[in-house]
């Protein structure tokens, strides 16, 4: 399957239209219809957006490989354990560790 292939079927799955897509990544609908094509190469600043938008990585969006589909949950907690300095990092592993202890039992 080709990147175009898969930004098409990951939008089919979603639920929306060419126009709802071209109009996030500021592009004309004609254009998104060339990227699921394999007209026109996607650029990786769009793909970041469509991985967002089609709840998957980067990654499975130009290989195929990888997690199809990523729990926006998840992907809120990344994007912000990406933001964090290594503090905050250590702060928020301690809140977790303590408010879901069961969880943790087996890890180190």
């Amino acid at each position: 399957m080709t990147v175009g292939e898969r930004l098409k079927k990951l939008r089919l799955k979603k639920g929306y239209t060419q126009q709802f897509i071209a109009d996030r990544l500021g592009i004309g609908r004609s254009n998104l219809g060339h990227i699921e094509n394999d007209r026109v190469q996607l650029e990786p600043n769009y793909a970041e957006i469509l991985s967002n938008l089609y709840d998957t990585t980067i990654e499975y969006i130009y290989t195929g490989e990888g997690v199809e589909s990523v729990d926006p949950d998840i992907r809120t907690l990344n994007r912000a354990a990406k933001n964090m300095t290594p503090e905050q990092r250590r702060k928020a592993i301690k809140i977790l560790e303590a408010t879901f202890e069961d969880l943790f039992d087996d890890e180190d």
